[in-house]
């Protein structure tokens, strides 16, 4: 429920009565991890999805009847043998806790909407059958108030960071420009990237065009516990900046943990499909996925240790 954080807590404010359905329970292959959820509104309005497709018009159902008072909270069991109907046609098992959104939920909503720290149990006939916990926020700090930045910035809040841009340009380094961003910084980023509040899930990536920044910045965010270090720019810029880091101290060991030229090969243009390319890259790296086309991967391609 955690996962529809922000829209869950503007729907409770507007007064709406709301119904959630989540997956409690994931056996085998399915579409959407544990703790995944679709919600209904008593005004018809839906947020998020518990398949893709597969059960979720019967999960929107059930919990329409849940409102009208024509059904009583519940467990509800979906799979895909057959035994079943409807199933998911990848072949799992999934059980699915469909009750009313109480307000013992509405605080931990809010912080997790607000990036805190957030816990919130799920109770049915007296028991806890889920426990949600959501840590505070990822961050990720952009350095260089760029285009890409920008669509970066849409890209990676939407995925749950909390994004920092920071540039020395006030006619750049503006909201305005970057509406999406949790904060926007004029100022040096290598001097603001160790005060950021960056930890060991912390994304650091260089967008800038500006040989002031670039090396001085990187050697400041590769001397932090970060989980991903990216720098954009061309072979010939990454080599001139490998040569720069060499000369500011920066050994080979921590060297060979900057992703330069950062982004996986998507054949990007636009400023769009350019931070697609870095995200994908700090996807498969926090993931330790290989970034190769399922297609050409024999592996299932819902890894059954990817559900909590």
């Amino acid at each position: 429920m955690l996962d529809l954080a922000h829209d869950l807590v503007a729907w409770v404010e507007s007064g709406r009565r709301v119904a959630v359905a989540t997956l409690v329970d994931v056996q085998g292959s399915a579409p959407r991890t544990v703790g995944s959820s679709l919600a209904v509104a008593d005004d018809g309005a839906v947020l998020g999805s518990l398949s893709g497709g597969c059960v979720d018009g019967a999960v929107h159902d059930r919990c329409r009847e849940l409102l009208d008072g024509a059904a009583e909270p519940g467990l509800d069991a979906y799979d895909g043998d057959g035994g079943l109907a409807p199933g998911l046609t990848c072949g799992g098992r999934v059980q699915v806790l469909v009750q009313l959104l109480g307000p013992d939920a509405v605080e931990p909503l809010r912080r997790a909407a607000a990036g805190l720290d957030a816990r919130l149990e799920l109770r049915h006939d007296g028991r806890v059958v889920h426990v949600e916990h959501r840590p505070a926020a990822p961050r990720m700090l952009l350095a260089g108030a760029t285009q890409e930045a920008a669509a970066l910035c849409t890209l990676a809040t939407a995925a749950g960071f909390r994004v920092t841009v920071v540039d020395p340009r006030p006619v750049f380094a503006t909201k305005d420009r970057f509406p999406d961003a949790a904060e926007v910084v004029c100022a040096w980023p290598q001097e603001h990237v160790a005060a950021a509040g960056l930890d060991e899930r912390g994304v650091a990536v260089l967008l800038a065009h500006d040989e002031r920044v670039d090396a001085p910045f990187l050697a400041a965010a590769l001397a932090l516990p970060l989980g991903f270090v990216g720098a954009m720019g061309s072979r010939r810029t990454h080599a001139r900046r490998v040569a720069a880091l060499r000369g500011l101290g920066v050994d080979d060991a921590t060297l060979a943990r900057l992703h330069s030229p950062v982004g996986l090969r998507l054949g990007a243009t636009t400023p769009f499909d350019t931070a697609v390319s870095i995200y994908a890259e700090v996807v498969a790296t926090r993931s330790g996925a290989s970034g190769r086309p399922l297609r050409d991967d024999a592996d299932p391609v819902h890894r059954e240790d990817a559900h909590p």
